[in-house]
């Protein structure tokens, strides 16, 4: 249990804005070990993700952790799992490319492991994504992984309650929709995608302008 965890990468990050660095709680224990995080995009996810194995290979190397107070069993491996644009040989799909590393990861895992999972699976249709993370989760359930999965596939959300320690953790977002950075216990449906795709210029009508303008510069 982390009481009141910072990441201590954005102390370095955020300089200016150190003392309102958002502080979240950490469950691990034999009643809470495989979490999967649900919400918005930027909301805080990857971040909380990043404190809590900071905060672990911190610990084990001896010294204080960014926290009020912390009580932490040490693990025998830390291994992380992220969205991987590139693929490993000629021919290879980036999905193939991702299960290969799936496989991979487990097999370096020992006997206590921290594992850490952003996104997986979005390479190919939500169905199978889905169906692969279940089965992923229930395998992480029958052993003594200690796992967080970040994910925005939603059907995860009841499925976690079949699996032995598994634990529903969601963002919380302000009753106005802002973005609090808050993990806390429970789920969450809310998507923010269209927001952010439209401030990035992506949504159908910004596409729509880009492509009048280019028209019209042809003419």
């Amino acid at each position: 249990m982390i009481k009141a965890m910072k990441n201590p990468s954005l102390f370095f990050e955020l300089k200016d804005a150190r003392k309102d660095l958002i502080a979240n709680d950490v469950s691990i224990d034999n009643q809470n070990r495989v979490h999967i995080i649900t919400g918005p995009n930027r909301n805080g996810k990857t971040r909380y993700m990043d404190g809590v194995g900071l905060s672990q290979i911190i610990m084990q190397a001896g010294w204080p952790i960014f926290a009020e107070s912390a009580e932490m069993s040490p693990k025998t491996s830390i291994n992380a799992h992220v969205v991987h644009s590139g693929v490993g040989v000629e021919g290879e799909s980036r999905f193939s490319h991702e299960c290969e590393r799936m496989r991979k990861l487990f097999e370096s895992l020992t006997t206590y492991p921290m594992v850490f999972i952003d996104e997986a699976y979005t390479g190919t249709n939500w169905i199978d994504g889905q169906k692969l993370l279940e089965e992923l989760l229930s395998v992480a359930g029958e052993f003594e992984v200690s796992l967080f999965l970040a994910t925005h596939y939603h059907g995860l959300i009841d499925f976690i309650d079949k699996v032995p320690n598994g634990k529903n953790l969601h963002c919380v977002v302000g009753s106005d929709g802002s973005f609090t950075y808050k993990i806390k216990q429970g789920s969450s449906t809310f998507s923010n995608a269209l927001q952010v795709a439209e401030e990035a210029g992506a949504r159908g009508f910004q596409l729509r302008k880009i492509l009048e303008k280019l028209m019209s510069v042809k003419q």
